[in-house]
């Protein structure tokens, strides 16, 4: 019993009794100290969850152990503005003394009609008026309250009540109250469904107290079916034969806790027919937005925005309510056992138009839902549209899974035949007796044969027979997009191939888009950005690439292997443009999509990342890059010259870190097969320092046909290194002529190269503002004289640029400043080196050994 709420009727006003008192508290009882430390304090506490949180229990519980008077009122959906009006005066008539005698009064002026809803709640007010200590008053079920009533009775108790009234009001949803100055104020305390969820030391406790033997992995999975939902952790315990509970949980789930009647009898039919019906029709999915809200009801977008304001089990999986409402996955569980029992057409025809919704976005869903539905045949034809995409991005066993889930034979259904056939090319598994008959299970097999995994054969042998599937003959459209992906894909990734990887993968882009294969189109545009920059067309790459990640986003995939290429575009294009940072965030993106299914993807940006790192002096990237590097690779096929790249880099490090013999002999311990075009030049250039001209050139001249933009001008650039006078500007500006359109910066910051672009500033080569960039961003500052060090580095920049014949408009453009702060050094320089003009200033520093 309550020690602060008397049971005695009030004197004038004809209340049950029981409405004016809580609910006796369970013998079983858990209490959860942390949902009601602050009540006591709070000037008005809001208690809000979902049927079966112990929200009334957790009332009842502070009001017992409270000190002070407490009143105690249950609402309910007849509760007009005179009838809420008595019950409270009921309610705080008969637990605090020293309103009896006026609450008495306006009892009878209540019951007898002389005042009406706003008189009355003004002479509840003054009567408050008269309250010399704190009263906290608890209004349950809330949520039961017409809308008339919550305007005209509560909500103004809420606005003007003394401070000494403290309300406690519990609900299953939010009600239209005036609670926003409170909760502005800090005077509102606020207890949700999170709190209130037994924790797992809660569930142990309850457990201990209801059922003996429960031991402690049972308790962390019954917590974890249930989420901590006190009345499902009750039921599940309570329920006959829970010695078993363990296993049943293990082996069902959320279906394994006995809750369907409780839902139907304390959920449901508290809700209004519309809102029960779309609740039942929803809970088919596991998540649900407008768009699906609205296919599965009339008014489903509408519904969908009332249960989340009731607080329906729903949350969001973006705190911006951008993403789609996630149920409470026993909730939905039982929301759909009750449908399928009462309506199975209708719980079918909500699985159908599930599979509908997510059929594109999410493929394995889109057929869980057909089977749910009955109906393997939309089953079928979810997967023949979508298993490209599962494929390539890596999902063959998941493939193989749904084959065996749908009951259609494989030999009645030549889609299943295709499907299955790829997905066991890619596990290496025995085709089965029907690939003979079934010509495009055949030709997709053997694409996937050349192209992935542990058999294929040598790149030239692998791109000739790939060809030879692909132009040879008509093919259906789901094995050419797959047959012009994987060749394409093959090509980019090998430098020396020569292929037109451009053309095939624009083609098979064109082609999945045509026929809504979004995993093979993001594919297609990730590995052709790669092939693009190769080309040359670094602007037009970078582009492609952002938009296969758009296009990834945009179907909601998190990191999937066929993104790891265009982040890899990105990584080597801001690599060369001496953005170190943004092209270590874009390695470390592209080896994290690509593994495990890439190697070949993870090597190359780890090889990328490990050089932006050496650039920047970054050794926790260093380190990240050496991981990668290092992981293993046991049966993994690599493109042939990855790992002479991965070896070569090894030696570039040595050299980095001032060891250029340890370089020059770790790379002529390396075998002599052909190697990475950009581990030619590494060789060449360590090579040509080391005094081996004759090898330096050796490894120039292993380069055969079209390299990448970045491994020409690299080239161009040892061959610069080996040269004098006229001829070494000659092959610089041929260097700049590729490398400057491209901003390849880093190409171009070695130090030996310093001196040449300096004078080459002088030489009218049509690239002054790319050479006044690529000196700006040196790290090392020019050796100077005592004179020199009185500029500051950006004077210094500045003075470099005046030997050139730019003007200061183009001296700003190219160092990324103001054409005033150009000026603003260029007097400094002036004064600093006591001189009027700029031909003076380039005359007095190079004579000082400054330029």
């Amino acid at each position: 019993m309550l020690g602060h709420v008397a049971r005695e009727p009030f004197a004038g006003v004809g209340v049950p009794a029981l409405r004016l008192s809580p609910p006796d508290l369970p013998a079983d009882l858990v209490d959860r100290p942390r949902c009601h430390a602050d009540v006591e304090e709070s000037t008005c506490t809001v208690i809000t969850a979902p049927a079966g949180y112990g929200k009334s229990t957790l009332a009842a519980l502070w009001a017992a152990t409270t000190p002070g008077p407490v009143a105690w009122a249950t609402l309910d959906a007849y509760d007009d503005g005179l009838r809420l009006l008595r019950l409270l005066v009921a309610a705080l008539g008969r637990s605090v003394p020293v309103l009896a005698g006026p609450l008495a009064a306006l009892g009878d002026a209540l019951r007898g009609g002389r005042l009406d809803v706003a008189a009355g709640v003004d002479e509840l007010l003054s009567a408050l008026d008269a309250l010399d200590g704190p009263v906290h008053l608890v209004l349950d079920d809330v949520h039961e309250l017409p809308t008339s009533s919550l305007r005209g009775v509560l909500g103004p108790l809420v606005r003007y009540r003394p401070e000494a009234l403290r309300l406690v009001l519990v609900s299953r949803y939010d009600a239209v109250l005036p609670l926003h100055r409170l909760r502005l104020s800090g005077r509102l305390h606020e207890v949700r469904s999170d709190q209130l969820a037994f924790t797992v030391a809660e569930v142990a406790r309850l457990a201990a107290h209801v059922r003996a033997g429960v031991d402690d992995v049972t308790v962390r999975r019954l917590h974890a079916v249930t989420g901590g939902w006190p009345v499902a952790v009750r039921l599940a315990l309570a329920a006959p034969g829970a010695g078993d509970l363990g296993e049943r949980l293990t082996r069902a789930q959320a279906a394994a806790v006995p809750l369907t009647g409780y839902f139907v009898e304390e959920v449901l039919d508290g809700l209004p027919s519309r809102l029960r019906t779309f609740v039942l029709r929803a809970s088919a999915a596991g998540t649900v937005d407008p768009v699906l809200a609205a296919a599965l009801a009339p008014d489903g977008a509408a519904a969908l925005e009332e249960c989340v304001h009731r607080g329906l089990f729903l949350t969001a999986r973006a705190p911006d309510g951008s993403a789609p409402y996630t149920w409470h996955a026993l909730f939905a569980a039982h929301a759909r056992i009750t449908y399928e029992r009462t309506d199975p057409a209708g719980a079918a025809q909500a699985h159908r138009v599930v599979a509908a919704h997510v059929r594109v976005a999410d493929p394995v869903a889109g057929v869980t839902h057909a089977l749910a539905a009955g109906d393997p045949g939309l089953a079928v034809e979810i997967l023949a549209e979508r298993w490209p995409d599962l494929l390539v991005r890596g999902d063959a066993q998941v493939v193989e899974r749904l084959v065996a889930r749908i009951p259609v034979a494989v030999g009645d259904s030549p889609d299943l035949q295709v499907a299955l056939a790829a997905s066991r090319a890619y596990l290496a598994a025995p085709a089965g007796r029907w690939t003979d008959d079934a010509p495009a299970a055949g030709a997709v097999r053997h694409l996937v044969e050349l192209f992935v995994g542990d058999r294929r054969p040598p790149l030239p042998q692998a791109v000739a027979a790939g060809r030879a599937l692909v132009d040879g003959g008509p093919l259906p459209p789901a094995t050419r997009a797959l047959g012009l992906y994987l060749l394409g894909r093959a090509e980019v990734h090998e430098p020396t191939s020569g292929g037109d990887a451009i053309g095939l993968l624009e083609e098979g882009a064109a082609l999945a888009g045509a026929h809504e294969w979004p995993g093979v189109r993001v594919g297609c545009l990730a590995e052709s950005s790669l092939a693009l920059l190769a080309a040359g067309a670094t602007s037009a790459a970078e582009e492609r690439a952002t938009d296969a990640l758009a296009e990834t986003r945009r179907h909601g995939w998190r990191r999937t292997s066929v993104t790891g290429t265009a982040s890899l575009t990105l990584g080597i294009a801001a690599h060369w443009r001496d953005d170190l940072t943004a092209g270590a965030a874009h390695l470390a993106d592209a080896a994290a999509a690509a593994a495990p299914t890439r190697p070949d993807v993870v090597l190359h940006a780890a090889v990328l990342l490990a050089m932006t790192a050496l650039a920047a002096g970054d050794a926790a990237t260093l380190a990240r890059a050496h991981a990668l590097l290092d992981g293993p690779r046991t049966g993994q096929v690599l493109p042939t010259h990855l790992p002479d790249l991965v070896d070569m880099l090894r030696a570039h490090e040595l050299d980095v870190r001032g060891d250029l013999d340890g370089a020059v002999e770790a790379v002529r311990a390396l075998p002599a097969a052909a190697r990475h075009p950009l581990a030619r030049c590494w060789e060449a250039d360590l090579l040509l320092r080391a005094g081996d001209r004759a090898g330096s050139q050796r490894a120039l001249g292993a380069l055969r046909g079209r390299q990448a933009r970045h491994v020409e001008v690299l080239a161009l650039l040892v061959r610069t290194a080996a040269s004098h006078g006229h001829a070494a500007h000659v092959l610089l500006e041929r260097a700049l002529q590729v490398g400057a359109p491209e901003g390849a910066v880093r190409a171009f910051l070695q130090e030996p190269l310093r001196p040449l672009l300096l004078e080459h500033l002088g030489w009218n080569g049509g690239h002054d503002a790319f050479v006044a960039r690529v000196l700006a961003r040196f790290d090392s500052a020019p050796r100077l004289t005592r004179a020199g060090w009185d500029l500051t580095a950006r004077e210094r920049d500045v003075l470099a640029c005046l030997r050139s014949p730019m003007t200061a408009e183009e001296i700003a453009s190219s160092l990324f400043v103001s054409v005033n702060t150009v000026k603003t050094h260029q007097r400094a320089v002036y004064r600093k080196l006591g001189v009027e003009s700029r031909r003076e200033a380039v005359r007095v520093a190079a004579s000082r050994g400054m330029l």
